[in-house]
């Protein structure tokens, strides 16, 4: 070996050591394969979630974008949550061409002629009939309202499409993760000359100026590949993608959303295809390192780039330079011993496309991204510092300040201290637990699915007058349209605890039902047949949480006299010591989820086991357990004591203020006083409830004046009234208190809402209702 290929062969060793310390150094700051795949799926159930619960029309469907969806935010990166609103209730076809579904209602057909590359206008194709909260049909003249007619033709406005979205796009009691629309005022425009006057890009909020937490984004679903893009999907040679991701991609068309070209005289009357699912797509197919490069391309733009010359470029354009330098260079350059050269390959697409003042939209070249963004001085900027990038290396990265106190760094400072873009020394280097992921995960993740349980709850609940038999028909309803969202293996697992849940629910009501008709002439084979029913729905709702679902099937045990069966699963959660409570903030005053003590004990047991995210939701959530007045038959006597208060006239319609729900900790230790008591065994049934009383002293429970209800009611069962009392009252007491709501009245509702009284009258009352 000569002295030429020797230096050659050390070039290389220099390059994998300092690519494998880059990687690593990406690693800690939560960029791992792990991370990237775990931000991801966390994402991906949040959008199934808001797509499951019923808060928007049938018509509507949320899809999260935006760099959420990327999985590419590094530790300490925040960044807004953005979404596309998709309508369904409009069809798009091509001139000529076929439309997908004739019955959807409101045709419009593409027309590019004379518009840019990459936009086009909707011209009115026909007019669909008149629906419930419908947009178009918030006006006299229906779709027509929303267009501006050229020489008979109508063609549908995107500002004013995005000016009645913008203003009542949102429901702000609804939690701000899923996304609502609510079209129940009425719809009024500024006229044409003043369209034309201020332009399309007034940004209009709610009536408050307030701007959202989110940018939300209306658009139409075109379900065949446009026209204008058929170049990508016949483009050839390239290293990537693959055929059958492009087929993949194709498949599912493209979006249209409200957004005129800048510049364009017609930017009113213009619209954008935008292809932010398929890009979603084509960023499943990435492998670690190219996310990776894709986050450097990120940091770069956020800490460095936007430093100096702001509001240029933004993540989409270091994403569409990303994509092309992934179709033009060999695919052996994208791994782990190779990441530097796969980034500055990034470096250089991006200086060319700035030097050229001209970089192709990746599905449509003919669409220069960079048009309209950057003056001459901007762009003489923006080359000197890619220029500088390029003579550096991938050495720029130590530039950002996101990666100074990231392990491995120091490493790479030691070799490069001459380096002119090392401006500091770098400190407080320290190593990140890979498990610290999944940890954060669950804690943002678990709450999600208890809100999206107790809103779907909601929906199978009974209101007033309906009978058992419509609430049990309400259940099938709502588990035959989650089947039916369900529709492969992804949506399916993630919506698995919540139909659990519902199972549950059912199988209980299945019983309440058996026990009203057990008096019947029921022969003892439908009788088994019956009960197996049940016992099929309740063993299935144990997979809803790690407390909930258990915690109803030992009811039925008590209920059905297995009161030792009753027992062992009520001292099974009890012992359950890396529990989870995840309760709901908007319906608890007083509990938040769960406390430090409980944060703390789960983290522990994350980081010691090796655990699927089911495995860990089953072993260690505390969901809320519910009980429905239609179920107050088959309930224990406390549950059915708060079951059976009326509510007041105007309460009587809300579902959901008539139900009983319990800390799932609480309502274990009720169980086994309940076994205890059916035992005698007196000592050990109060030392249940005096450990129900402790843990009232020592934290704050979940469902509080519930848990004081079911203290009081059981003291006063076992003759203890002078001890049962106070806790009654004292639930009383905190009912009434201004920071309560309303719903958590328990038994106590119908006296408060009288209106002020005193102990006395209370007790009286008390007394008279046991």
């Amino acid at each position: 070996m000569d002295i030429e290929e020797v230096a050659i062969f050390q070039e290389m060793e220099d390059c994998k050591n300092e690519s494998l310390l880059l990687s690593k150094t990406l690693d800690a700051l939560e960029l791992s394969d792990e991370h990237v795949r775990s931000k991801v799926s966390m994402f991906s159930r949040l959008e199934v979630l808001a797509n499951a619960v019923d808060y928007q029309p049938d018509y509507q469907n949320t899809i999260l974008t935006g760099s959420i969806m990327d999985g590419v935010g590094w530790k300490g990166y925040m960044t807004d949550i953005d979404t596309m609103l998709r309508f369904s209730y409009v069809s798009i076809k091509e001139k000529e061409g076929n439309v997908h579904d004739e019955n959807t209602g409101h045709i419009f057909e593409l027309a590019d002629e004379n518009t840019h590359p990459g936009y086009t206008r909707l011209r009115l194709y026909k007019e669909g009939p008149l629906m419930e909260n419908n947009i178009f049909s918030l006006t006299p003249n229906g779709a027509k309202s929303y267009c501006f007619e050229e020489e008979g033709i109508f063609f549908l406005s995107s500002y004013k499409f995005k000016t009645a979205f913008n203003r009542y796009q949102l429901i702000p009691e609804r939690p701000a993760w899923v996304m609502q629309s609510s079209y129940n005022y009425a719809v009024s425009f500024p006229d044409e000359e003043e369209i034309l006057e201020h332009g399309p890009s007034l940004c209009f909020s709610d009536e408050t100026k307030e701007e959202p937490l989110h940018d939300s984004v209306p658009c139409f679903h075109f379900h065949e590949w446009p026209r204008q893009a058929t170049e990508w999907k016949m483009r050839l040679p390239r290293n990537w993608p693959i055929q059958k991701d492009v087929d993949s991609v194709v498949s599912k068309g493209c979006e249209i959303v409200p957004v005129g070209f800048l510049g364009s005289k017609t930017r009113h009357l213009e619209w954008r295809l935008s292809f932010a699912l398929s890009e979603r797509v084509l960023l499943r197919t990435f492998n670690n390192i190219q996310h990776k490069c894709y986050a450097l391309l990120k940091m770069l733009l956020k800490d460095v780039i936007a430093e100096e010359v702001p509001q240029v470029l933004s993540s989409f354009h270091m994403k569409n330079a990303l994509f092309w330098a992934l179709e033009k260079t060999e695919s052996a350059i994208w791994c782990e011993e190779r990441i530097t050269d796969a980034f500055m390959a990034c470096v250089n697409q991006m200086l060319n496309f700035i030097r050229d003042g001209f970089e192709p939209a990746y599905f449509i070249p003919e669409n220069n991204v960079l048009e309209g963004r950057m003056n001459e001085d901007e762009q003489r900027k923006l080359v000197d510092m890619f220029s500088g990038f390029v003579t550096e290396g991938w050495k720029c990265l130590l530039r950002c300040k996101s990666l100074s106190t990231e392990p491995y760094i120091k490493e790479l400072l030691q070799q490069y201290t001459r380096s002119k873009s090392i401006s500091t020394v770098l400190h407080d280097l320290h190593d990140v637990d890979v498990k610290s992921v999944w940890f954060q995960h669950d804690l943002r993740l678990f709450p999600r699915y208890e809100d999206a349980r107790l809103e779907i709850m909601t929906t199978i609940s009974p209101v007033e007058g309906n009978s058992l038999s419509m609430t049990i028909a309400r259940h099938h309803m709502t588990l035959k349209r989650l089947d039916d969202r369900s529709v492969n293996e992804f949506y399916r697992n993630t919506l698995e605890p919540i139909k659990a849940a519902i199972k549950s629910s059912l199988g209980f009501h299945l019983f309440t039902l058996y026990n009203e008709f057990s008096g019947s002439n029921s022969s003892m084979e439908k009788t088994h047949d019956y009960l197996q029913a049940v016992s099929k729905c309740l063993t299935e709702g144990m997979e809803s949480d790690a407390a909930a679902g258990k915690l109803k099937y030992a009811t039925y045990f008590y209920m059905t006299g297995e009161t030792d069966n009753c027992k062992k699963m009520a001292e099974e959660i009890v012992a359950n010591s890396h529990r989870l409570s995840v309760f709901v903030p908007h319906f608890l005053p007083n509990r938040f989820g769960p406390t430090p003590m409980e944060i703390e004990d789960y983290e522990l047991f994350v980081r010691s086991n090796d655990m699927t995210l089911k495995e860990r939701f089953l072993s260690s959530i505390y969901q809320a357990v519910v009980f429905m007045p239609t179920e107050s038959s088959m309930s224990p006597p406390a549950v059915k004591f708060q079951l059976q208060t009326p509510l007041p006239e105007p309460l009587k319609y809300t579902s959901w203020l008539s139900w009983a729900l319990y800390d799932p900790l609480v309502y274990a230790y009720y169980l086994l006083f309940l076994c205890e008591t059916k035992n005698d065994k007196k000592s050990a049934a109060e030392g249940a409830l005096e450990s129900i009383e402790k843990l009232l002293s020592e934290r704050q429970v979940g469902y509080e004046v519930s848990a004081l209800n079911l203290l009081g009611f059981s003291y006063i069962s076992i003759n203890n009234v002078e001890k049962g009392v106070p806790f009654l009252l004292q639930a009383m007491e905190k009912a009434i208190s201004p920071n309560s709501i309303v719903w958590q009245m328990g038994s106590t509702m119908s006296a408060i809402l009288e209106g002020p009284f005193s102990k006395t009258r209370a007790a009286t009352k008390t007394t008279s209702l046991l």
